[in-house]
């Protein structure tokens, strides 16, 4: 019970400084839940095992992640009543895929009430509450798909991957009895999502002049977190032969090594063109989906069997240095967010006031 009496202290605490401080989350604000998430029910769940999840650190780390998911989820409420929710969320189409994090970050924080408070019935409601957002999430970005014309797309609209099987995941943990033909029509979307986005952003930096300072986003992470959670989705649900797994963490492992080098890249081309606080230590919303990334990959790989020397090797070489990345870089950019707090404050006054004035 002390545990829920922490969760609505924080929960309320971090409510009334959005309210005092006027102000409304970004879109992919709840990537943050989502990346602490997977790093609390994934990293830390599997890597150490359940009774430090249970523990009082892993209740702990779920206490935060619940309370920092509950809080944004009533700014977003608020935005709905103070009439800002289309301005803040929805004009800008590349920005609705955004709304991709409020699913996935629900279904992780469904799946972490599930295995913390297992006497709550919470995550049927959450699931059900999903269910619907994924619905309207897929009628707001579709269109997107059919009229793009947008040469700025990047790994954001993986989103709908993420978003799909984040659903399954909840589902697994809420009914394991579930029906395996709707894990296998769930799973198959995802991945044709997933290889519609890879189109689309093929298209963007293989036909259009691109400059790896100004062009390439954090959100291209998501290229290989979208397929480590299909992995994630199909190993917990044994929907997919492991042969097929074993072939989707190699994509997975090559996609990574690929797209985190050109972030190595970019982020030594930033600090010589904009010195160190300004090219690696300024905040944006976006870092947490490298988090996410991270975890979900670290995740996948704890998860997956290998079969042969050869993947056991790597598998094995990724699963032990893989969870000293995922914490260094977790510690980093959550040091990040916190020194980066006064600039977001000042940031927001200076917004308010002008336009009080």
């Amino acid at each position: 019970m002390s545990e829920i009496y922490f969760i609505l202290l924080l929960t309320g605490g971090l409510t009334f400084y959005f309210y005092k401080k006027r102000i409304y989350i970004q879109t992919s604000s709840l990537a943050i839940v989502m990346a602490l998430g997977i790093f609390t029910q994934g990293v830390f769940y599997y890597y150490l095992g359940m009774d430090y999840f249970t523990g009082f650190t892993g209740k702990l780390l779920s206490g935060i992640v619940l309370s920092l998911w509950m809080s944004f989820i009533i700014s977003i409420l608020a935005s709905i009543r103070n009439r800002k929710f289309r301005e803040l969320h929805l004009l800008n189409p590349l920005n609705r895929f955004g709304i991709g994090t409020w699913i996935a970050s629900s279904s992780l924080c469904g799946i972490i009430i599930h295995e913390q408070f297992s006497q709550i019935t919470v995550p049927v409601v959450i699931l059900a509450i999903d269910s619907i957002v994924w619905m309207f999430y897929i009628g707001i970005i579709i269109p997107y798909f059919i009229k793009n014309k947008d040469q700025e797309v990047n790994g954001i609209i993986l989103l709908s991957t993420v978003s799909t099987q984040s659903l399954v995941l909840l589902v697994h943990s809420v009914y394991q009895g579930a029906d395996t033909i709707f894990y296998f029509w769930f799973i198959t979307a995802g991945i044709l999502f997933y290889f519609i986005c890879l189109l689309f952003i093929l298209k963007r930096y293989i036909f259009n002049k691109w400059s790896i300072v100004h062009d390439w986003k954090n959100s291209n992470c998501i290229l290989h977190g979208a397929l480590s959670i299909t992995g994630v989705a199909s190993v917990s649900t044994g929907i997919m032969p492991s042969i097929l797994v074993q072939a989707l963490w190699t994509a997975a492992t090559l996609i990574f090594i690929l797209v985190e080098s050109i972030e190595i890249a970019r982020l030594v081309k930033r600090v010589s063109l904009f010195g160190f606080r300004e090219g690696m230590w300024t905040y944006h919303v976006t870092q947490w989906s490298r988090i996410f990334t991270f975890a979900m990959y670290f995740t996948f790989t704890l998860l997956m069997e290998p079969q042969g020397p050869f993947i056991e090797s790597a598998r094995n070489f990724a699963a032990a240095a893989g969870i000293w990345v995922v914490i260094s870089v977790t510690f980093i950019q959550t040091a990040i967010w916190f020194t980066s707090f006064r600039y977001i404050s000042r940031a927001h006054e200076q917004k308010r006031k002008s336009r009080i004035a």
